[in-house]
C-alpha cells in the first residue's frame, strides 16, 4: 500500500494546479497573475528540494514525511477556497514546500525502511505477480526464484525453481 502514496500525491499535485489554474479566470485574475502561481509552486518546490537534500536523515525522515502530507492538504485546500491572488500565491508556496518534504522524505524514509535493494526487489516482485498467463508460469516461476535468491532466502527461492521445473516439464 506504501507503494501507491507517490501516485497519489501526483494526482492531488496535479488536480490542485489545474483548479487554481482554471478558477484563476473565474475569479478575474489576469494572465500573468496565472503565470506567477504556478511558477511561485515551481520554484518554492525546486528551492524547498534543494534545501532538504542537506537536512534529511533516516532519523528525521518519518516526521518530514508526515509533515509534508498534512501541509499538502493544509495549504492545498487554502489554495482552492481563496478567492484573490495574494491568499492563492501563498498558499501555493506552501504547497510547492509541502510536495517537496513529502516526496523527498518519502524517498529517504523508504531507503530507510528497506534493507539495501529490498525496495527494488518488492517491486520486482509485484510485478511478477501482474504476469497471470498460463503460458508465462515457468518463466514468471524461474524469476521469482532469481529474486528471492537475491534477497536470500533460499527455501523460498529453491520452491519457485521446481515450480519452474515442473511447468516446463508440463509441456
Amino acid at each position: 500500500l506504501i507503494f501507491v502514496c507517490p501516485a497519489v500525491m501526483d494526482s492531488m499535485v496535479f488536480l490542485v494546479l489545474f483548479a487554481v489554474s482554471y478558477g484563476a479566470g473565474e475569479r478575474g485574475l489576469t494572465l500573468t497573475q496565472g503565470a506567477w502561481l504556478g511558477g511561485l509552486f515551481q520554484l518554492t518546490y525546486l528551492a524547498t528540494s534543494l534545501t532538504l537534500g542537506f537536512l534529511l536523515s533516516r532519523r528525521n525522515a518519518k516526521a518530514l514525511l508526515v509533515a509534508g502530507v498534512a501541509g499538502s492538504v493544509v495549504t492545498a485546500a487554502v489554495a482552492l477556497v481563496a478567492q484573490s491572488f495574494w491568499p492563492i500565491l501563498i498558499a501555493l508556496a506552501g504547497f510547492g514546500i509541502a510536495a517537496a518534504f513529502f516526496f523527498n522524505s518519502f524517498q529517504t524514509f523508504m531507503r530507510g525502511e528497506a534493507p539495501p535493494g529490498g525496495l527494488a526487489t518488492a517491486i520486482r516482485l509485484k510485478q511478477l505477480d501482474a504476469a497471470t498467463s498460463p503460458a508465462f508460469a515457468a518463466l514468471v516461476a524461474d524469476r521469482r526464484g532469481d529474486v528471492l535468491s537475491a534477497q536470500r532466502k533460499a527455501d523460498a527461492a529453491r520452491s519457485a525453481y521446481q515450480q519452474a521445473w515442473k511447468a516446463m516439464d508440463a509441456k
